[in-house]
Protein backbone atom coordinates (compact mmCIF):
# COMPACT_ATOMS: atom_id res chain seq x y z
CA UNK A 1 0.00 0.00 0.00
CA UNK A 2 0.90 3.67 -0.62
CA UNK A 3 0.54 6.71 1.50
CA UNK A 4 -1.20 8.08 -1.86
CA UNK A 5 -3.91 5.68 -1.38
CA UNK A 6 -4.73 6.93 2.02
CA UNK A 7 -3.45 4.44 4.11
CA UNK A 8 -0.34 4.26 5.91
CA UNK A 9 3.31 2.94 4.60
CA UNK A 10 6.76 2.22 5.33
CA UNK A 11 8.42 5.38 4.69
CA UNK A 12 10.76 4.99 1.39
CA UNK A 13 14.14 6.10 2.08
CA UNK A 14 17.23 6.51 -0.59
CA UNK A 15 20.28 7.70 -0.23
CA UNK A 16 20.68 11.83 0.22
CA UNK A 17 21.11 13.54 -3.46
CA UNK A 18 20.97 17.28 -2.35
CA UNK A 19 18.52 19.55 -3.14
CA UNK A 20 16.95 19.79 -6.45
CA UNK A 21 15.64 22.63 -7.84
CA UNK A 22 14.03 24.16 -11.43
CA UNK A 23 11.41 26.98 -12.85
CA UNK A 24 10.51 23.97 -14.86
CA UNK A 25 8.55 21.09 -13.54
CA UNK A 26 8.72 18.48 -15.73
CA UNK A 27 12.65 19.32 -16.12
CA UNK A 28 12.75 18.92 -12.27
CA UNK A 29 10.90 15.69 -12.32
CA UNK A 30 12.41 13.91 -14.75
CA UNK A 31 15.65 15.05 -13.19
CA UNK A 32 14.52 13.28 -9.79
CA UNK A 33 13.09 9.87 -11.67
CA UNK A 34 16.69 9.59 -13.51
CA UNK A 35 18.72 10.21 -10.65
CA UNK A 36 16.38 7.79 -8.68
CA UNK A 37 16.95 5.06 -11.35
CA UNK A 38 20.08 5.72 -11.28
CA UNK A 39 20.68 4.02 -7.80
CA UNK A 40 21.64 0.50 -7.10
CA UNK A 41 18.35 -1.63 -6.76
CA UNK A 42 19.03 -2.17 -3.08
CA UNK A 43 18.66 1.58 -2.79
CA UNK A 44 15.76 2.24 -5.41
CA UNK A 45 13.53 -0.75 -5.09
CA UNK A 46 11.09 0.48 -2.94
CA UNK A 47 10.58 3.43 -4.62
CA UNK A 48 10.76 2.38 -8.35
CA UNK A 49 8.10 0.27 -7.40
CA UNK A 50 5.81 2.49 -6.27
CA UNK A 51 6.56 4.94 -9.13
CA UNK A 52 5.85 2.12 -11.61
CA UNK A 53 2.60 0.76 -9.79
CA UNK A 54 1.43 4.09 -10.01
CA UNK A 55 1.92 4.64 -13.30
CA UNK A 56 4.38 7.37 -12.42
CA UNK A 57 6.54 7.75 -15.51
CA UNK A 58 2.87 8.02 -17.70
CA UNK A 59 2.80 10.93 -15.63
CA UNK A 60 5.60 12.37 -16.08
CA UNK A 61 5.15 11.56 -19.89
CA UNK A 62 2.09 13.25 -20.17
CA UNK A 63 3.53 16.45 -18.70
CA UNK A 64 5.47 16.62 -21.43
CA UNK A 65 3.10 15.96 -23.77
CA UNK A 66 0.66 18.61 -22.97
CA UNK A 67 3.55 21.35 -22.85
CA UNK A 68 3.99 22.04 -19.15
CA UNK A 69 7.52 21.51 -19.44
CA UNK A 70 10.25 19.87 -20.86
CA UNK A 71 12.03 16.34 -20.23
CA UNK A 72 15.78 17.96 -20.76
CA UNK A 73 17.69 19.27 -18.39
CA UNK A 74 21.60 20.21 -16.62
CA UNK A 75 22.35 19.59 -12.98
CA UNK A 76 24.65 22.06 -11.63
CA UNK A 77 26.44 21.68 -8.16
CA UNK A 78 26.39 25.21 -7.02
CA UNK A 79 28.72 24.25 -4.15
CA UNK A 80 31.36 23.68 -6.64
CA UNK A 81 31.41 26.96 -8.98
CA UNK A 82 27.97 25.85 -10.80
CA UNK A 83 30.16 22.81 -12.14
CA UNK A 84 28.00 20.40 -14.34
CA UNK A 85 26.81 17.30 -13.22
CA UNK A 86 25.75 13.86 -14.26
CA UNK A 87 23.65 11.99 -12.90
CA UNK A 88 25.80 9.48 -11.57
CA UNK A 89 27.35 12.46 -9.68
CA UNK A 90 24.59 13.58 -8.19
CA UNK A 91 23.97 9.88 -6.96
CA UNK A 92 27.68 9.60 -5.26
CA UNK A 93 26.48 12.93 -3.87
CA UNK A 94 29.71 14.15 -5.42
CA UNK A 95 30.27 17.87 -3.66
CA UNK A 96 26.76 17.87 -2.43
CA UNK A 97 27.06 16.08 1.13
CA UNK A 98 30.45 16.06 3.04
CA UNK A 99 31.27 12.67 3.41
CA UNK A 100 28.93 11.22 1.23
CA UNK A 101 31.08 10.21 -1.72
CA UNK A 102 31.13 7.05 -2.62
CA UNK A 103 34.61 6.00 -0.84
CA UNK A 104 33.10 7.07 2.18
CA UNK A 105 30.45 4.64 1.45
CA UNK A 106 32.73 1.93 0.52
CA UNK A 107 32.13 2.47 -3.32
CA UNK A 108 35.05 4.49 -5.19
CA UNK A 109 34.22 7.07 -8.00
CA UNK A 110 36.26 7.93 -10.35
CA UNK A 111 36.94 11.67 -9.01
CA UNK A 112 37.45 10.48 -5.32
CA UNK A 113 40.45 12.21 -4.05
CA UNK A 114 40.57 15.05 -6.64
CA UNK A 115 41.21 18.01 -4.43
CA UNK A 116 38.16 20.30 -5.72
CA UNK A 117 35.28 18.02 -5.66
CA UNK A 118 35.63 15.24 -3.20
CA UNK A 119 35.37 15.98 0.31
CA UNK A 120 34.90 12.39 2.05
CA UNK A 121 36.90 11.71 4.83
CA UNK A 122 39.44 9.93 2.96
CA UNK A 123 40.37 12.27 0.51
CA UNK A 124 44.19 12.74 0.16
CA UNK A 125 45.23 16.62 0.32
Amino acid sequence: SCDCEGTSAAPVVTPNVGILASMDIVAIDQACVDIVYAMREDEHHDLVERIETRHGLRQLSYMHELGMGNVRYVLVDLDNGEARMDVADAVLGAGVVPGACGRARGRRPRWCGAARRCRCPSRTR
